[in-house]
């Protein structure tokens, strides 16, 4: 996994936010401001869909009140996948999405993994990314599990550093 410190990778992806989608470059998206990422393994899963996403969504005012000035969930699904997920789960306006639908940019943070059934994805991972730069990094250790990467532990480790 990228150590704090570390800039974030350059990788061409498609981010949906608010409705909209359009190519961007990973470095560029975070290059100013304080961001909160969180990295699932597939829209519409179980876990993904029905816990993470949701506390995100759920909390996006508690991560604005202590300066995050973005929350940004990545996945590797198309960008019509991922489009139709936020709009499904209530995201717009609250959590931007990247659509990494061949996982380059979770290769590039380290936290690509691959499941056989479903290919290249991402493992489940949550950063704290401030002027492009890794400030904090969280993961989860048992599949199915939010750990570290729940908008809950991403808030309280917010709350410590300030």
């Amino acid at each position: 996994m990228i150590e704090p410190g570390a800039p974030v990778p350059s990788v061409n992806v498609k981010l949906v936010e608010n409705g909209d989608v359009h190519d961007a470059d990973t470095a560029e998206i975070f290059a100013q401001g304080l961001s909160a990422l969180f990295c699932v393994p597939g829209a519409f899963t179980p876990t993904c869909s029905n816990d993470h996403l949701p506390g995100y969504v759920e909390k996006a005012d508690q991560f604005a009140a202590l300066g995050v000035d973005r929350i940004i969930c990545a996945a590797a699904n198309d960008h019509h996948v991922m489009k139709a997920w936020s709009e499904v789960k209530g995201a717009n306006g609250k959590v931007a999405f990247i659509a990494d639908h061949a996982a380059a940019f979770a290769e590039g943070l380290g936290v690509a993994t691959h499941m056989s059934a479903l290919g290249h994805r991402y493992k489940r991972s949550a950063f704290l990314i401030r002027d492009g730069h890794i400030v904090a990094s969280f993961s989860a250790d048992q599949p199915g599990q939010l750990g570290d990467t729940s908008a809950d532990a991403v808030l309280a480790a917010l709350r410590s550093q300030s």
